[in-house]
């Protein structure tokens, strides 16, 4: 598994190590991990890239709709515009 900080700052508390934008860390597939928000005022955003999900995908997928603010699709269209430089 693969997790991006996209935005923000974070702890990953099984660790303790400090995160932000643009770090991306590798955990064997059966981790359980805890990523804390270090801020009150900025979101802390990450992309979670899954080899064998054990079901994650279904249960998101299954769950109830959100809808996106403003500031997640700033976000998501950061991401897409660094994917295509």
């Amino acid at each position: 598994m693969k997790l991006a900080v996209v935005s923000g700052a974070g702890d990953g508390s099984t660790t303790m190590v400090d995160l932000v934008a643009g770090d991306v860390i590798v955990l064997p597939a059966t981790s359980v991990y805890r990523i804390v928000n270090c801020s009150a005022t900025q979101r802390l955003s990450t992309l979670t890239v899954l080899g064998n999900d054990g079901g994650f995908a279904e249960m998101i997928a299954s769950g109830p709709v959100a809808q996106l603010d403003e500031q997640d699709v700033s976000v998501l269209h950061t991401v897409r515009n660094a994917s295509a430089a």
